[in-house]
């Protein structure tokens, strides 16, 4: 005994994809050069321009400024001071997520830096706000490297 099935109708299928772009060898790229405008300098006469020079001064002598930030006194020199700015208390922020309270650690540890004034022992930003002393305050001055 056998059993025929009924045959199912065929299913419908997609067209073959076909890109829609016909290239002909002998087509070829047309470019059109563009003007490009030159600039000429012209010497005027009687101007002068002074070369730079460079004083050769000690490797290890300070930068000294006679501009201190205002309210300030003079005779001080200017450099980089750590504090605790943004990146720090982010970093904190995250640390007290992580390790709880001794996240707190972090603020003993500032990785931000300031422009600042060190005059008499007492560092300054470049407004003039007093930042601290200079045993309290990690205070790099900047140094004139010899070339």
């Amino acid at each position: 005994m056998t059993i025929a099935l009924p045959s199912a109708p065929p299913l419908p299928s997609a067209p073959p994809f076909e890109p829609d772009i016909h290239v002909t060898p002998e087509a070829k790229p047309v470019v059109t050069p563009e003007a490009i405008p030159v600039v000429q300098a012209t010497v005027v006469p009687g101007s002068y321009v002074q070369p730079i020079t460079q004083t050769d001064i000690p490797s290890g002598v300070t930068n000294t400024t006679t501009s201190p930030p205002p309210g300030v006194a003079e005779g001080g020199v200017w450099g980089t001071a750590q504090v605790i700015g943004g990146a720090t208390i982010t970093i904190a922020f995250v640390c007290c997520l992580l390790v709880t309270v001794f996240g707190l650690c972090a603020l003993c540890c500032p990785c931000d830096t300031k422009r600042a004034y060190r005059v008499d022992g007492k560092i300054y930003d470049k407004n003039g706000n007093f930042l601290g002393y200079d045993r309290n305050v990690n205070f790099t001055p900047n140094r004139i490297r010899r070339s």
